[in-house]
């Protein structure tokens, strides 16, 4: 099946402008002429990716392309390197990374599940060799050197991941992204504009306890944290349409579950709960990918504590099914809104100073990992924050009440 099958020619068009717009506006300052983009794409998104080169050349950038392993040579690689192999950051990475204004990802995964069975501490391995590159990455994007954004190009795989054909996966993809609203990049300045309202509101809330309740037997408790702000629509990830934080992992108290089907290193994890006690996790249960997922939260010692907390309003997610991908499901409208939490490492973009830097981060309680894993829920909910004045609810069925 052609792109021309999945996308129209304007959609396709729109589609690789609204990224443009996504990674300007991940950026505290614009990009500079011919600063140095990177197209990061597996292999069956090569037409957005072809796209995109031509648009960022037309906006006076320099594209540099670089496709993603395939699911064979991802495989292939952790079957047969060794530690040394496993750990080794390839010179040039890191002069990369510092030299790039800005990335654009598309990710079209071949398959959902190619690394089950790898030892989990191999990918484990090889994602922290990755870390020094996140951290520049950081430190880059707090100097307004550096944004990045994500698009995702429909895969048989994603489509029986989602349990329907891949032309009705594509229309939910060009739905959920405006792509047929004729300006989708106004659709979504006015989408931005309704989010920093909310946005503000939350930020007003101040560092206070807020608790989660669900009918999924979600009970547990956090601090959004000292020097907290919440941010949204920031061009990282298209679409998206989440509020989040990352609070003060040392204060997570109480229980979790998550309903949606995750998916990390070509592995799939489903039906999770786990119980948080003085801000770590202490227990963890799957109904599928459970050794997997707990060799996971064993990579490094922020793993296993929370570094986002994300909700998602119904009235502005268009997402009504299981995509079987994080950047999708992590923004589900559906009937009830969505949440989710991440394990492992918290953003910088939250913390309300200029720079978080070490000492910052361990003060105000800012998770520190190689590790960022959002695990979803989207059962009934209410959230309620504990103010000095008293309780006020939040978030309840699914929309913010502020």
């Amino acid at each position: 099946m052609t792109h021309a099958d999945l996308f129209s020619s304007a959609e396709l068009g729109e589609y690789a402008r609204l990224l443009c717009w996504g990674l300007a506006r991940s950026r505290r300052t614009p990009l500079r002429k011919s600063e140095l983009v990177q197209v990061r794409f597996d292999l069956p998104a090569l037409p957005l990716a072809e796209e995109l080169y031509d648009r960022l050349l037309e906006r006076g950038l320099i594209p540099l392309a670089r496709m993603l392993p395939t699911p064979r040579m991802e495989r292939d690689f952790y079957d047969k390197a060794n530690r040394r192999r496993l750990s080794l950051l390839p010179p040039g990475e890191q002069e990369l990374m510092d030299a790039l204004g800005g990335t654009i990802t598309l990710l079209a995964p071949p398959s959902l599940a190619h690394l089950q069975g790898v030892d989990p501490e191999s990918i484990a391995l090889h994602r922290q060799s990755r870390r020094p590159l996140q951290e520049s990455a950081s430190l880059r994007e707090q100097q307004g050197a550096y944004g990045w954004t994500l698009g995702l190009w429909p895969t048989p795989a994603l489509a029986q991941g989602a349990g329907i054909p891949i032309h009705e996966y594509a229309a939910e993809l060009s739905r959920a992204c405006y792509l047929g609203a004729g300006d989708a990049v106004a659709v979504w300045r006015q989408l931005a504009r309704k989010l920093d309202g909310l946005r503000e509101s939350l930020n007003n809330l101040g560092n206070v306890r807020v608790r989660v309740e669900a009918e999924d037997g979600s009970d547990f408790s956090v601090f959004i944290g000292a020097q907290r702000r919440w941010a949204g629509l920031t061009g990282r990830n298209i679409p998206s349409f989440e509020l989040y934080v990352s609070p003060d992992w040392r204060t997570a108290q109480g229980v979790f579950c998550a309903d949606m089907p995750l998916y990390l290193g070509g592995n799939v994890v489903s039906g999770i709960r786990m119980a948080f006690r003085q801000g770590r996790v202490t227990s963890f249960s799957a109904r599928h990918g459970q050794e997997f997922a707990v060799r996971q939260l064993m990579t490094d010692e922020g793993a296993a504590q929370m570094g986002e907390l994300a909700l998602v309003d119904r009235r502005f997610s268009p997402i009504q099914r299981r995509m079987a991908h994080g950047l999708f499901d992590e923004n589900y409208g559906g009937a009830h809104g969505s949440m989710h939490i991440a394990l492992g490492q918290s953003y910088a973009n939250t913390y309300a100073g200029e720079i978080l830097r070490d000492e910052q981060a361990r003060q105000y309680g800012f998770n520190c990992s190689s590790l960022h894993w959002d695990l979803i829920s989207t059962a009934r909910r209410r959230v309620t924050a504990f103010l000095p004045l008293g309780e006020r609810v939040i978030y309840e069925d699914g929309e913010f009440t502020l």
